[in-house]
């Protein structure tokens, strides 16, 4: 049997790709529908089921078989039928799992199929046990996808030993060509499983989709049935924590527009970028079937034109110069200019800002603020990770839909003092501005029960590591905390910066007891740098001084002449502004030895001293 191996081996010398030819893939792309409607009746199917034992590896037939090309390998195993049905590799690979496994020629993997018979399709192998219908699935190959489903539909019901479906293996394995698997696997399990989105797979679906940056599937979901926003899915033993989409969202800042991290000329070009959403080209998600299935749910605030999940055919109705521009000229300059990165990082900004956008939309259309503040308090993780990674676009649609829940306390903190723990200085000016701030500023501002602090308190403790690296120098950190500190003070009432808390503290001095190391080591970070710059300037100073006697060209060494000891080049324009540069140099370096004398004679530096310095 090892000889069948060597043959699918060598039949991959000469690759044609995983497509299957023009024919094949129109009489592959849909599945028979009365055999569909026929085995969606039936039970799901045991491991074994109706499927011919495979036998035990027998090296001992290696002589009988032949090494070679496809061409071999197709002859012998119509030959030897028997073979189809023996174990392969150690763990029961049979012939057909090998050439998937192994990205064999289609015109092999098509005669294997067509040569086993059915229920012998339903066989699992390896540490999985996985069907060859999971392993297509989860190496992205439509056409071997599509073959196997046509042959045998009961496959999209079968389960490995993670209990995962072919079309949830394909979801938790993104490889290149995955996104068509997914939305083909989509539409022929929907006609054999109506009840594939039931019992937590329908949040596990989307939640999948989200992490695989595939938000245009999951927008459309998400229309179909918005309750799966707020729903935790199955982690189905893979390892991975059990979370609702709205989550999932939140941990991917870098799918929003506020977690980018551009250069000033990146950001340039990021402006500047036209997005067409139904563009194919360097599209990471192209538009998917199920997107002329979508109603639009919100009549009162749909969602700009090129978000909404709208037949193609009205959309073109509405044609303009612009999105001409975008469909013909944006692909060739994105190619000739090479900026195709910042296309797909704005493609992928927009779309998960229209999910987002969308979530809300239908959760304001669905629920209440009542039952999705009960929602945050079961997952208080979801707003603080959603401040703290700084996800401008959520923390705005939020109050948007729920301004209320700027009230509330999630996890024992409300919005405001969770964006002022984690210094997020873009979301405490979105709440600022909100319209509920003003009138709650008092509620904001009020006394923490457990320990008596208010927001002013939150702002003088000391901030995070993770935050204070973000400067390099203990003395910019220390002005970049002064600053915070101060900015905070200024949105509150006279009255309220002097509460004190149940330690008997204001906020001022909790300030100065958290920041103490901090200021010591401004203090000595300064002190060591001034000393190095008092070197300078003192050489700088005794070289201007030094040159202000012995100038260029010397001095007029004629006693009899009343010009005596005058410099030969005065009166020169070359020797009036060296004349100027020098003098420039010594006061200026004067002054700067005046500076750090100061701190190195013991300059008592204030807080006030940090928060005046320049960054």
């Amino acid at each position: 049997m090892l000889e069948v191996l060597r043959s699918i081996s060598s039949a991959g010398n000469k690759p044609k790709g995983d497509n299957i030819d023009n024919n094949n893939s129109a009489n592959s792309n849909s599945v028979d529908s009365q055999e569909i409607t026929k085995t969606s009746d039936e039970k799901q199917p045991s491991k074994d089921e109706g499927v011919i034992p495979v036998g035990e590896y027998n090296p001992d037939r290696n002589d009988l078989l032949y090494e070679g090309d496809c061409d071999k390998t197709i002859k012998f195993l119509r030959n030897n039928p028997e073979a189809l049905k023996q174990g392969v590799t150690h763990d029961s690979y049979t012939v057909l799992h090998v050439a998937i496994f192994r990205k064999r020629e289609m015109v092999l993997i098509e005669e294997i199929v067509k040569l086993m018979a059915p229920k012998l399709l339903e066989h699992k192998a390896g540490e999985y046990e996985s069907t060859a219908l999971h392993l297509a699935a989860r190496h992205g190959n439509l056409g071997t996808v599509k073959l196997l489903v046509n042959r045998n539909p009961r496959l999209l019901l079968i389960h490995d030993k993670n209990g995962l479906t072919p079309i949830q293996v394909a979801l938790v394995n993104i490889t290149n060509g995955q996104k068509e698997v997914i939305e083909y696997l989509f539409h022929v399990a929907k006609a054999v499983d109506p009840a594939m989105l039931t019992n937590g797979r329908g949040s596990f679906f989307l939640r999948c989709l989200i992490e695989a940056n595939f938000c245009d599937m999951a927008l459309c979901l998400i229309k179909q049935i918005p309750e799966f926003a707020l729903e935790i899915s199955h982690n189905y033993g893979i390892s991975r924590l059990s979370m609702s989409a709205l989550e999932m969202m939140v941990r991917r800042p870098f799918a929003f527009q506020s977690g980018t991290k551009l250069t000033w000329g990146q950001n340039l070009i990021y402006s500047l970028i036209q997005v067409d959403m139904n563009s194919t080209y360097f599209q990471p998600v192209k538009p998917n079937k199920c997107q002329s299935e979508c109603p639009i749910r919100d009549e009162e605030n749909p969602l700009p034109e090129v978000l909404n999940c709208t037949k193609a055919e009205e959309s073109s109705k509405f044609s303009t110069s612009s999105s001409t521009y975008k469909r013909h000229v944006m692909p060739y300059i994105t190619k000739v200019i090479g900026i195709e990165r910042q296309y797909n990082q704005n493609l992928m900004n927009q779309q998960a800002s229209a999910l987002i956008k969308q979530m809300f939309v239908d959760l304001k259309k669905e629920t209440n603020a009542q039952t999705l503040m009960k929602f945050f308090d079961k997952n208080p993780n979801i707003m603080k990770t959603a401040i703290k990674n700084g996800i401008t676009e959520f923390v705005a649609e939020c109050l948007e839909k729920f301004d209320s829940l700027i009230w509330p306390r999630i996890s024992g903190e409300t919005m405001l003092e969770t964006a002022i723990i984690e210094r997020k200085e873009m979301i405490a000016n979105i709440l600022e501005t909100s319209d509920k701030f003003d009138e709650t500023i008092t509620l904001l501002s009020r006394v923490d029960l457990d320990d008596g602090n208010t927001i002013l308190h939150y702002a003088a403790k000391r901030a995070s590591s993770a935050q204070l690296n973000l400067i390099s120098r203990a003395a910019l950190q220390m002005q970049r905390e002064m600053q915070w500190f101060k900015g905070v003070q200024s949105i509150l009432r006279e009255s309220d910066r002097l509460i004190r808390n149940k330690n008997g503290d204001p906020a001022q001095f909790v300030f100065s007891e958290e920041h103490k190391d901090l200021l010591k080591e401004g203090e000595d970070w300064l002190k060591d740098t001034s000393g190095s710059c008092m070197i300078v300037a003192a050489l700088i100073a005794t070289v201007a001084f030094a040159a202000a006697f012995t100038v260029p060209g010397g001095n007029i060494s004629d006693s009899n002449s009343a010009l005596n000891g005058t410099p030969v080049f005065l009166g020169n324009s070359s020797f009036t502004l060296f004349a100027i540069a020098d003098a420039l140099a010594l006061f200026s370096s004067i002054t700067s030895i005046y500076t750090v004398l100061r701190i190195d004679l013991g300059f008592s530096l204030s807080r006030g001293s940090f928060r005046k310095m320049k960054e």
